[in-house]
């Protein structure tokens, strides 16, 4: 298993995923290996739009019922 991102390394990928969404707002978590985006439809779509431009099997979009939010995921 892959060590998490630090916590230098989170911020800054959370200001990556920030311009992607634009001006939707995002929380960015490294939860066991995987990269986790969560916020609004439109910006874990911009984000998923952003990763398709070069096809990744590893990268989705989906709903997540529990959290009431959707989330744009990253296996590394």
């Amino acid at each position: 298993m892959l060590s998490e991102i630090s916590a230098n390394g989170l911020r800054r990928l959370q200001s990556y995923m920030q311009q992607i969404a634009k001006d939707e707002p995002i929380t960015v978590e490294d939860i066991k290996g995987c990269l986790y985006v969560f916020g609004s439809e439109l910006a874990c779509l911009r984000i998923f739009a952003q990763y398709q431009k070069t096809p990744n099997p590893r990268a989705r979009v989906d709903y997540n019922i529990n959290l009431g939010t959707w989330f744009f995921s990253l296996e590394r």
